[in-house]
Order: structure tokens, then sequence, then C-alpha cells
């Protein structure tokens, strides 16, 4: 029999904790009434009523068995004397005859406990407390009758005898004595076994347990056995169901764990460091550190400088191990090195990547594509080729290389395949990590044996670039990407893939595809949602779909669908009919997602673009006008006959208006003076389809303003309606409505004042209303993308669009909105000279009525 120790050591790092209770193993409490006395345990004698340790009748002393004896304990030769002694004797004839003989227990050296029995009598229930004991010196005088009357130095004398036995210290009779104190000590009556811990390891704590170096692999079956019992009395360590060791807090023993806390699991990965994961009924999760004493030191924050050195001394080659082998795609059987750690819940793990982080990842070399003008030379780890030369044309055709494009082709042929930067030969999809539904990553070989990861990414889903792992170089379309990853997700490229292995340690496993992996279009709807992208991006690329593959229409993935957030204008379905039967709204969230795409043969790809088209907007036109809202709003504008429909768009979190009530003000003055009896819709924040009475569309930046936009903009519209009343001008409002009241103002309208924002993609991309578009001088003079809203590049048959000159705005860094994102540049609130606003608003309907007339004079000469 090996000592625990040293199997723990060979055995690896983990134990789950399925029951409270310890049962003893067959092998290691005997029953005397089969077992021969000369084979008992060690130190224990047995007697004739099939008790271990009980003797045939009241006063009979024990018979004597052969064995080896260590100095942890006495001899069997000293049990037999002991309880011949005049002392036990005396003991016996005075404790009366509802009590008896049962045991010497020698292991508690120096001392000796004798152990009585309660006599039960026949036709009388059983006694409550069927053991008593009594401490002895080796001579068998007493010396207490009771645990409380125990002189402290032989406390202190016990409690090495018990390091001894726990530590397997005494070479080979340490053996012999581990095993003999276990048994003993366990076949103590439980209620004296908890007062003696308490007693014991309430002083100082319990000897160290000598659980030194790191865990190795072993035969399971050669592990000790552990657990954590908590039937009782307190909380403690039970090795192979015999030594058991208390778990303190703060030095002292701990009684039991809060209520509904309950130990999980044990991980020994970090010794002699122990880890007790700890689970809630409700579901959470925690993590007890403790020291070689079982004291609690550190929680799963691992703030403490033993649990620091510890982790970064161990974790990194775990977690390295770990890529290793998800990256080469080993198969999914039981790693008993790394298997343990990853019991962990996933804070704590994260936790322990973060303190190691600097070791585990190292620096990428991060290149864009036009920094690489010399072939490139690298080391590839499992290429039958040696290094590799990446020239440089095949390395821009696989960096540039449209990930849409390879998604169409991907669906037409029923194979995902990518350029070889190596030659341009096609590459095989491996297998995909899925860091989240708008930015996933794809590893490909290709015929040399080169591995390397397609990083795709943005709203657009575009291909940021290619990443080699052998040799920890990224290269970049357009910019180097552990940049782009550390502006776009806060994470470099290292902390992305180490967050999928780490906080899907289950399912990466999983993440090979097959052959005819099903190609399969994932919609993005995130929790706030950005409605720019959706009209721009998500619903341009569904339409592509439907334009390349009409025979061929794969499979929509809506995430979070039939939460009312992903579907704005409409069902996909309906806007889209093509699409009937094919669009899957029951995954939950993101989470549902990633474990879904890595548990199935699939291959998700966000199928976008970056082009409104006129096709699209004859869609969510055509189905908005078969609403009753469009025929309602249809018949009051045809009965309000040449008077024009004007949409305010309202925007009051950020890149708004230092004073709303200012502005707004000398807009309606205007307005009454030169379009009287003009229709003024106010149009905002819309509901939530199929939400609740009160509830919009969760829009980015929610999380940050001040107080709920939609009680602003009510506010403000009230306020503007009560002092424009009788001004000539008819209100409308569709702040807290429904996307189609919205939609059909849109369509019914003439012009559209508003700010630069993501308003503007229902009022020019879908609507195409010509419109006054104010914002900052610095978006105005400097931002890159101000055009998006108006250039043909953008949208197809752009309308007219109205800009201030620059000169005649006032940005205020220092004003923020409803919103405060901690920026200023680029999101200041700003001021736009009132004669300048009016003067661009005549600018504005002037081209619309010059427009208009162009238009009907070319109708008329047709």
């Amino acid at each position: 029999m090996k000592p625990f120790i040293s199997r723990l050591l060979k055995g690896g790092g983990e134990s789950h904790l399925p029951a409270p209770r310890i049962e003893p193993r067959p092998d290691r409490f005997r029953d005397p009434r089969t077992t021969p006395a000369s084979a008992a345990p060690d130190g224990v004698s047995t007697g004739s009523d099939g008790l271990e340790g009980a003797a045939s009748g009241p006063g009979a002393g024990p018979s004597s068995g052969t064995g080896p004896s260590s100095g942890s304990s006495l001899s069997i030769g000293t049990e037999a004397t002991v309880a011949s002694s005049p002392g036990v004797q005396s003991i016996l004839r005075e404790i009366g005859p509802e009590w008896e003989f049962g045991r010497i227990v020698t292991v508690f050296a120096p001392v000796v406990l004798l152990e009585l029995r309660r006599v039960h009598l026949p036709g009388q229930p059983p006694p409550a407390a069927s053991r008593t004991y009594r401490i002895l010196d080796r001579s068998g005088a007493l010396i207490a009758d009771a645990l409380e009357h125990v002189p402290f130095h032989l406390l202190g004398q016990i409690r090495e005898t018990m390091a001894l036995a726990a530590t397997g210290a005494a070479t080979s009779a340490g053996v012999g004595s581990l095993d003999r104190f276990g048994r003993q000590f366990m076949a103590l009556d439980r209620p004296f076994r908890l007062e003696l811990m308490h007693r014991l390891f309430g002083l100082d704590g319990p000897p160290p347990l000598t659980l030194p170096g790191q865990p190795l692999a072993g035969d399971d079956t050669d592990r000790p056995r552990l657990a954590v019992d908590t039937s009782g009395g307190f909380v403690s360590l039970v090795v192979d169901g015999a030594l058991e060791f208390p778990i303190l807090l703060g030095g002292r023993p701990l009684d039991r764990f809060v209520e509904g806390w309950q130990p999980a699991a044990l991980v020994t990965s970090f010794l002699p460091l122990l880890l007790i994961e700890l689970k809630h009924t409700s579901g959470a999760r925690a993590c007890w550190v403790l020291d070689e004493r079982l004291d609690r030191i550190d929680d799963a924050a691992f703030g403490q400088e033993q649990s620091i050195a510890r982790i970064r001394e161990v974790a990194p080659r775990l977690i390295r191990r770990h890529w290793l082998r998800v990256l080469e795609l080993a198969d999914d059987r039981p790693d008993p090195v790394v298997d343990p750690m990853f019991r962990l819940n996933g804070s704590a793990l994260w936790r322990i990547f973060l303190i190691c982080r600097d070791l585990v990842c190292p620096p990428i070399d991060d290149r864009a594509l036009h920094e690489v003008r010399e072939p490139l030379i690298i080391q590839a780890a499992g290429s039958q080729h040696g290094d590799l030369v990446l020239p440089p044309e095949a390395l821009a055709r696989a960096v540039s290389h449209d990930l849409a494009d390879a998604g169409i082709a991907a669906i037409r042929s029923g194979r995902l395949v990518w350029p070889s930067p190596v030659d341009g030969s096609d590459a095989v999809l491996e297998a995909i990590i899925a860091p989240q539904e708008h930015s996933i990553l794809y590893q490909f070989r290709d015929r040399t044996g080169l591995r390397f990861l397609v990083l795709s990414g943005d709203r657009r889903c575009r291909t940021i670039g290619l990443l080699f792992p052998s040799a920890n170089l990224a290269i970049g379309a357009l910019d180097r990407p552990d940049a782009w990853f550390r502006h776009a997700t806060g994470a470099d490229i290292w902390t992305v893939l180490m967050g999928q292995c780490i906080g899907h340690y289950d399912m990466v496993a999983h993440r090979r595809r097959q052959d005819g992996a099903e190609i399969v279009q994932v919609f993005m709807a995130p929790p706030l949602l950005h409605l720019g992208h959706y009209v721009w991006n998500d619903l341009p690329g569904q339409l592509a779909l439907l334009e390349q593959v009409p025979d061929r229409l794969p499979r929509s993935m809506i995430i979070a669908g039939a939460a009312g957030q992903a579907e704005l204008f409409g069902p996909v379905d309906l806007l889209l009919p093509e699409f009937a039967g094919k669009v899957d709204r029951t995954m939950r969230d993101t989470s549902a997602f990633v474990r879904w795409a890595y548990e199935t043969n699939v291959v998700p790809i966000r199928f976008t673009a970056e082009h409104v088209s006129r096709a699209l907007r004859d869609r969510v036109r055509a189905y908005t006008a078969g609403t009753e809202i469009f025929a309602g709003i249809a018949g009051r504008r045809a009965g309000h006959g040449a008077g024009r429909v004007i949409i305010i768009g309202l925007r009051l979190d950020d890149r708004t208006f230092v004073d709303q009530d200012a502005f707004h003000a000398v807009l309606l003055e205007h307005l009454a003076r030169t379009s009287p009896g003009a229709i003024v819709v106010f149009d905002g924040r819309n509901a939530k389809p199929g939400g609740a009475a009160g509830e919009t569309i969760a829009a980015m930046k929610d999380d940050r303003t001040s107080r709920p936009a939609l009680e602003a903009e009510l506010e403000l519209v009230e306020r503007l309606v009560q002092r424009f009343a009788g001004s000539g001008l008819e209100f409308v409002s569709t702040v807290g409505q429904s996307m189609q009241h919205s939609m059909s103002w849109c369509y019914h309208a003439d012009v559209c004042v508003t700010v630069w924002g993501a308003g503007l993609a229902k009022y020019r991309w879908l609507a195409n209303l010509p419109s006054l578009i104010l914002t900052s001088r610095f978006n105005i003079e400097q931002r890159p993308d101000l055009e998006i809203y108006h250039l043909a590049r953008w949208m197809q048959d752009p309308s007219i669009v109205v800009y201030p000159e620059p000169g005649f705005v006032t940005d205020h860094i220092d004003k923020v909105g409803l919103a405060d994102s901690g920026m200023r540049v680029g999101r200041e609130c700003f001021e736009v000279d009132p004669a300048h606003l009016r003067d661009q608003l005549d600018r504005l309907m002037a081209l619309v009525g010059e427009r208009d007339r162009n238009r009907m004079a070319a109708q008329l000469s047709a």
C-alpha cells in the first residue's frame, strides 16, 4: 500500500464530491465474523460479536494480533497490557452493568483510549449514546474521563502523532502507521471524533499536509479518494474514507458552509494549495484556496502572494497544453493533467489566466499587408515541408479574400475553402472558434500542413486578417489584426482565443467541422442594438443571399429572435418571403449560439453588405404598406392636400444640441412662417416589437443614459406642442410607437430635419427623404464616415441632403446629452447659428420644390 501523499502526487488533479457522507471501503473495514483475528487491522483487536474491537463479554481483554508497529502508535502487546491493567479493570467494575468493554485504541500516543460500549438490553429501545471513552496513559491509569479534562501538553503531543501519520514521514513503517491510524480513527464514535478534532485543531490548526510538487499523470485507480464531508460537526477533508482533516477558516475549524453552499469539486492542480469549488443552490459558483494546513487563505480573486506565485508557476503549462490540444484538434479523451483545473468556475479560470497571461501569450508579430514587401519564412508546426515561404502575391490573395464571397461559393459547392498563403491552392476548413455572433474565427489547413486562422469581425463581418499560431504572426488586410482586436473588442487576439478555450473548455473539443458541414447565416441581435448596422449590413446581406443563391438559400439563425429585438421592420421571412421555412428564431442568446455552433456540424457565417439598394427599400416599404397603420396615414395624408409633412428626428443621448428646446423653438417658428398648415411629425424611440407597454427597442448607449431616453423625448414633445399650440402647425408624435408607425409617416413625408446618427437609417436609407442633417463642426470637417447617408457608394439613388456650413456650428466639448460615454471628441454637443439654420432649411425646401417641379415636368413630357 503506497502512502496517501505519493499516490496523490501520481494521480493528477481533481476529485468530484458527489455525496457528503463517507462510506467505509471494504478493504479497509473488515468484518471479524469473516476475517480471522490474525488478519485484523494492525492495532485493533476483534471479538466474537462481529464488531471491530469488541470482546466476548464484560471485563474480557482483547485478543492479540500481529503486525508492524511504529512510533506513532503503541504495540499490540501494549494493548493487552493496558486492557488487563488494574486501572482498566477498576473502570470496568465501576461503570455498571449497562456498559461493557469495547476496545483499546493505541494510535494516539502517548495516550490510550478505552472505548466502552453501552449494552443493548432485550426489549429496550436502542440507546441514544452507544459508546463513550476514557483517556488513559500507557500503563492503563486514568488521565481523564472526558476530552475537556485532557492536559494541554498532551493534546499537543497527540497532534504531533497525527502529523506523522498524515504526512507518512516514517518510511515503510509509516505506511502501516497511516493505514492503522486511519482505520482506528474512523472507527471512533463520530461525536467523540468531532470533539477530538475541535479540541486538537482549534488551537493552531491541523498538522500540515505535505503535498508538494506538481500533479503528475497517473493511474486513477492508484490515486487516493478525496472528499469533503459536511455531514455534521465540522467540514473536513477525508482521504480514502479513513483519514480526516478539518478545513479551517481563520485558523479555526469550519462548522459548516453558509446555507445553500455545498462543495462541488476538489482541484489539486496547484498543490500544495488545494482549491475547493463551491456551488450554491441558485447556481452561483465560488472557489476557496486552502494552504497546506487546509486553512482558507484566498478565494477566486487570487489576491494573495502565495496563490499568485503558485498559479504563475503551474497554470501557464496547463493552459498552453490545452491550447495546443485545441489547435491540433486532438480527440476529446480526458487529459488527467489539464482537465482538473477546468472544473473551476469561469471567473476563477479567467482570473487564473489574467494572472499568468504574460507567460502564456507572447506579443504577436502584428503586421498589415502593406508592410509585407518580401517573402515571409515561417516555422509551421506539424507541416511536412519544414519551414514555409509565404510569397507576397499568395499572402495578399489569402489575406484579402472576402468572407462573404467564400461563403457564397461554399453554399454552391458544399465546402468552405480558402486560398493558401503558400501557393494559392485550396486550404480546407478544419474547425471554427466562435467568440461571438459577429466575430467568428475559421481554422484552415493547406496541403503543406500549414494551419492558419481567418479572423473575421466588425459589423460588416469582413476579413480582418490571418493568424499563424505556430509562428505567432498576424497579417491584416487593412489594419494590423491584433491592434484591430484591441480597439474593437478591448482584448488582443490571444485573449480572445484563450477566452474561448477557457470559457468553453467542454465545447472546443467538438469544434472540428466534417465534410458537408451546413453553411448557416447568422443574424445579429445584440442586447443593445445599432439601428444603422441592422439596415446597412444585416438586411443587405440577407438580400444578397437571395440575389446570388436563390435556389440554395441557407438556414438563417436569428439570435434572440424570439425576444423581438432582431427584426425591427418586420419578420425577415415576410420582408423576404423566399426565406419562408428557413428562419430559425430558437437561439435565445449569444451563449446558446456559441454552444450550438460548437456542438453542431455547421459553419456559421454572417453574410453582410455595406450598401442599401432600391430593392431593399422597396421590400421594406411593401411590407409596411400592407399594414393598417400605413393605410390610415395614407388617408390622412391625402386629406391634408398640398401641405407639407416634415419629420423631426429626435436625438437626445449624445452628439446633439446643447439646448434642445432652444433649437426646436427656432425650427418650429420658422416652419410656422414658411410652411403654414404643415404636419410636423416628432419621431424618436420606437416600441419594441411584441414588447410590453412603454418598452422600446434597446439601443446602443441606453446603458449610459442619465434617464430613460423615451421619457425625456416624450417630455420634450409635450413642451413643444404646448408652446406652439395655435401656430398653424399640426403635430403628430410617433415617439414610443411601433416601427410601422414611424416608417409609415416617413413614407408619406416630404423632408426630414434631424441629427446625424442611427435614426438616418430610417429617414435616408429606407425612406430616402430629402434631409437637413445637423451635426458638430468636428464631424462635418473630420468624421470619415459622414458620407454614408448621402453618397451612391453606400445607398442607391440618394436624394437631396443639406448640411450646415462648419463656420456656423459651435462645438461644446464640455457638454453632454443624456448619455456620457466618457468620450468627448466626436461626441460633443453643438449649437447652430439660428439664422444659418433658417437659411439651410429654406435651401432644402427650395431644392425639394425644384426636384418636384422637374419630376412633374418629366411626367408631363412623357
